[in-house]
């Protein structure tokens, strides 16, 4: 199975890329997931250490704009950012994501 996700990572200006994913599993998607988050890490000052990138589920509705600063692309995905709290806010549980792709509970 192919999922496209986009990557973002960034301290003040993030920059964004849209990759194609291959995956059979469930388990391997989010595995990849995890590779993606470390992979684009970046390592912020005033000492805030590795900062990992976000990752959503691409969507056709996802908004893009050019940064000002580092260059690239930022983009603010219709789906929200995946996470693995439930918390408030433009993210998306791996619940949902998993929901979105195989169209049920896991």
């Amino acid at each position: 199975m192919e999922t496209t996700l986009i990557v973002s990572s960034g301290q003040y200006e993030t920059s964004a890329v849209k990759l194609a994913v291959n995956h059979k599993t469930w388990g391997g998607l989010c595995r990849r997931i995890t590779q993606l988050e470390n992979q684009y890490a970046v390592y912020g000052d005033n000492f805030a250490g590795w900062l990992k990138a976000s990752v959503s589920l691409a969507d056709s509705r996802d908004e893009w704009g050019d940064n000002q600063i580092i260059g690239g692309q930022w983009c603010q995905p219709y789906n929200g950012w995946l996470s693995v709290e439930e918390i408030d806010g433009p993210f998306m549980s791996y619940d949902d994501l998993h929901k979105k792709l195989y169209g049920c509970n896991r």
